[in-house]
C-alpha cells in the first residue's frame, strides 16, 4: 500500500493545499501530531518523506543477512518487510515508546539483546540521527533558493 507518507499528500495537492503542507501545518495537524507546535517542513522531510529510503535500506539489509544465512531472497525480502510493517503498527497501536516495546522483546541474556548491542557498537542511532540531520540541512538548502 503506497501513500502513507507526506510524499503522498504532496503528489495529489492543489497550489492551495501545497502551501498549507509546506508549512508543516496541514498534514501535521491531520496527523493529530502537531498539538499546538510550530514545526518547520525542513525537518518533517527528513522525518517522512525522505525516511521511507532509510527503511528500505534496514529492511534491504535484514533481507541480505537472512540469504547469507541460506533463506531465499524472496521470502527473506518479504519476511523482512513483514517485521518492519509489524514493529510500526505497534507503536501505533500501543502507544507505547519504541525503547519500551524493543524492552519488552530483549530477553536477558537473549538473541534480541545481542543483536541490540551489536547496533549499538555500530552507532545504529547515530546514523540515522546524522542521516536525518544531514537531510534537513539540504531541504533548507533547497528551500532557500526557492524563497
Amino acid at each position: 500500500e503506497c501513500g502513507k507518507t507526506s510524499i503522498r499528500i504532496a503528489a495529489d495537492a492543489d497550489a492551495e493545499t501545497l502551501g498549507k503542507w509546506w508549512n508543516g501545518v496541514d498534514v501535521m495537524t491531520h496527523a493529530g501530531a502537531t498539538n499546538g507546535l510550530s514545526i518547520s517542513m525542513d525537518e518533517v522531510i527528513a522525518l517522512t518523506s525522505s525516511s521511507p529510503a532509510y527503511v528500505f535500506m534496514l529492511i534491504e539489509a535484514m533481507a541480505n543477512a537472512a540469504v547469507l544465512k541460506g533463506i531465499p531472497s524472496g521470502i527473506a525480502y518479504k519476511l523482512a518487510a513483514y517485521a518492519v510493517s509489524g514493529s510500526a503498527q505497534m507503536v501505533l497501536e500501543t502507544g507505547k515508546h519504541p525503547a519500551e516495546l524493543k524492552d519488552e522483546i530483549c530477553t536477558p541474556a537473549g538473541t534480541t539483546i545481542e543483536a541490540v548491542k551489536v547496533l549499538e557498537k555500530n552507532n545504529f542511532r547515530y546514523a540515522i540521527i546524522e542521516a536525518m540531520e544531514e537531510c534537513t540541512r539540504k531541504a533548507k538548502s533547497i528551500g532557500e533558493k526557492y524563497l
